[in-house]
């Protein structure tokens, strides 16, 4: 279900909310709405956080983590580029890849921002 939100200067964005069993498609849904095969998808519990898709020019994920923390990750038109394969296990393992187990962090939320070519304005006179 969509639902559009305005504020008081007409700005609006179109919210959908993407809700299902597991291993029904919702991330193969958002892969369709990046335009790739970005967010991981797999035959198990696989997207462990929840994804957060915006439409921007900007391409880059922000990581929530407890406490108000957050990180800013670069994203590449690449799907096998650091910046994604860093933000799959993120999402995939719901804590920051490391080594050591005590220097992960749990991932709270992930907002990925990212062109998506369905998404347009059009303004008439």
């Amino acid at each position: 279900m969509g639902v559009f939100v305005c504020n008081t200067t007409l700005q609006c964005v179109c919210l959908i909310c993407v809700t299902g069993e597991f291993n029904s498609g919702k991330s193969t849904f958002l892969n369709i709405l990046l335009g790739g095969n970005y967010v991981p998808v797999a035959r198990k519990r696989t997207t462990n956080v929840v994804c957060e898709i915006r439409h921007s020019k900007e391409r880059k994920a922000e990581l929530l983590f407890a406490r108000g923390r957050k990180k800013i990750v670069e994203l590449e038109t690449d799907r096998n580029g650091e910046g994604w394969k860093f933000v799959r296990d993120c999402i995939q393992e719901k804590h920051t890849p490391a080594i050591n187990p005590a220097e992960r962090i749990p991932v709270k939320r992930v907002i990925i921002s990212w062109p998506m070519s369905f998404v347009e304005v059009r303004y008439y006179d």
